[in-house]
């Protein structure tokens, strides 16, 4: 829906964005159970520092970081099961291995959603 820079920049940037089903319809029911942003050059990744609900499946992801030049893999495990909880971050001692894009709760599986972006060194940090 928006991003707080565009294009992205080195750093911390804040995103609104929508989830549909296939016809457009907002995906009320839906939350957000974890996301990451990952840079396969380097093997490490980093969380948003929080997503806030907008409701009518919409969501505000904030702070997330992309604190290095090049292409990231931007990654989010949606849900519609009520069991499940929303969003916390998840802050690893084991950053460079994956540990902050790997969720905790081995039942949501890989992600279901996941874009690429990509911060461009002519974009001063």
């Amino acid at each position: 829906m928006s991003a707080s820079d565009v294009p992205l920049k080195f750093g911390y940037n804040d995103w609104r964005i929508a989830l549909t089903d296939a016809g457009g319809a907002p995906l009320s029911n839906a939350k957000i159970a974890f996301a990451c942003s990952w840079m396969p050059a380097h093997f490490h990744g980093a969380n948003p520092l929080e997503i806030d609900d907008l409701g009518e499946g919409r969501f505000e992801v904030k702070e997330q970081n992309l604190a290095m030049y090049g292409e990231w893999n931007v990654r989010y495990w949606v849900t519609t099961d009520p069991t499940k909880q929303a969003y916390q971050p998840q802050m690893g001692s084991d950053i460079r291995g994956g540990d902050v894009c790997s969720p905790r709760d081995s039942t949501l599986g890989t992600a279901n959603i996941e874009f690429k972006v990509c911060v461009l060194r002519d974009q001063q940090p």
